[in-house]
C-alpha cells in the first residue's frame, strides 16, 4: 500500500479494510475518501471480491463531556469520515481453465511430426498449416499452385468439419506462399472457400515448404459456438 507521500505502508490481519480506514498512516492531510477506496479495492481484488458500491459520507457527531472522562465547557465536535463498501464475490473467481480438446481427422494423412490436425480450447479452434496432399499423403497438383489451393482448402474443410464448423466460422488465416505474386492466381479458390465471409488474413512468401514441391500451406483460426 502507498500513503499519500507514495511510501510503502505495510498492513496484515484479517480486519485490513478496518485497519486501512483507521490507520494513520494512509491519511492524507484532508483525510482523502478517494485513497482509502483505492485501498480497499486492491486488496479486496486479491481475495477475488469485486467493489460492487461505495458510500462515503463526512458527518459532525457531537461529543459531550461524558465521552472524553474529561469536563468541557462547551460540545466538542468531532469530524468523522465513515467509508461504507458494499462488496461481492467475483462470479468468475477462481476463473475456469477453458477445455482442450486435440482433433485428428482419420481422413488426413498421418502428421509429418509432433502435433494433431486442429487443437479447440474453449471456443477457438487452431488448425495445424495445411498443404496439398491427399489422405496418403502424396502432393496433388505438382508445379500447379491453383490446384494444389483448391486441395488445401478442401483438406481445411474436413478439419473444420470434424470440430463441427465451416468456412463462415474462420477468424484469421495465414497463406504460405513460396512465391508471392501466385497470390492472384489463388484468390478465386480463397474466394469459392469462404463465399461471403471475410477472414482477417496474412500472406507470408517463404523459400520452400516442408513437404517437397508444396507451392502453398494455410493456417486458420475458428471461433466456434459455446457447447
Amino acid at each position: 500500500m502507498l500513503d499519500p507521500a507514495g511510501q510503502h505502508v505495510a498492513l496484515q490481519g484479517p480486519e485490513f479494510v478496518r485497519d486501512a480506514v483507521h490507520d494513520q498512516r494512509l491519511h492524507s492531510p484532508k483525510h482523502d475518501p478517494e485513497l482509502l477506496v483505492r485501498v480497499a479495492v486492491q486488496w479486496n481484488l486479491g481475495a477475488g471480491i469485486e467493489l460492487d458500491q461505495v458510500e462515503h459520507r463526512t458527518r459532525a457527531e457531537e461529543r459531550t463531556a461524558g465521552h472524553t472522562g474529561g469536563q468541557l465547557e462547551r460540545a466538542d465536535f468531532l469530524e468523522a469520515n465513515e467509508l461504507r463498501l458494499r462488496l461481492h464475490v467475483a462470479r468468475d473467481y477462481p476463473r475456469p481453465v477453458p477445455a482442450r480438446e486435440e482433433i485428428r481427422v482419420p481422413t488426413l494423412p498421418e502428421p509429418l511430426s509432433h502435433y494433431t490436425d486442429a487443437v479447440r480450447v474453449g471456443e477457438l479452434l487452431f488448425l495445424s498449416g495445411v498443404v496439398p496432399v491427399d489422405g496418403e499423403g502424396n502432393l496433388v497438383g505438382e508445379g500447379d499452385v491453383v490446384e494444389q489451393a483448391r486441395q488445401v482448402f478442401r483438406n481445411i474443410r474436413e478439419v473444420l468439419a470434424a470440430a463441427g464448423a465451416t468456412f463462415s466460422d474462420v477468424a484469421k488465416v495465414t497463406v504460405f506462399l513460396t512465391d508471392v505474386d501466385d497470390r492472384a492466381k489463388i484468390n478465386p479458390v480463397r474466394q469459392e472457400a469462404f463465399g461471403e465471409a471475410r477472414p482477417a488474413s496474412t500472406l507470408v512468401e517463404i523459400s520452400r515448404l516442408a513437404v517437397p514441391g508444396a507451392l502453398i500451406e494455410v493456417e486458420c483460426v475458428a471461433a466456434l459456438p459455446p457447447r
